[in-house]
């Protein structure tokens, strides 16, 4: 159960990064916009603290920088 919890994590990571390398360099990364581009795919909508683990996995485990704004910014992106 765990390695597939595992799997299904690496295959949205890879997926954000897919969305990240279709921004331009200093476009903001906003978490509606991970959502829509995630639900296009999977047919599934994804909780927003699960999205930023997600991000939180990029950045710190690939090093990457997602150019999010702050988290209040986004959360009143969502609204």
């Amino acid at each position: 159960m765990l390695k597939n919890e595992i799997e299904k994590i690496e295959q949205f990571v890879y997926q954000i990064l897919k969305f990240h390398k279709t921004l331009d360099e200093n476009q903001p990364f906003i978490v509606k916009d991970v959502i829509k581009y995630l639900e296009e795919i999977y047919k599934t909508t994804l909780p927003v603290p699960y999205i930023n683990f997600l991000m939180d996995i990029i950045e710190n485990y690939f090093s990457i920088n997602l150019n999010r704004p702050n988290r209040m910014i986004n959360f009143l992106g969502l609204i």
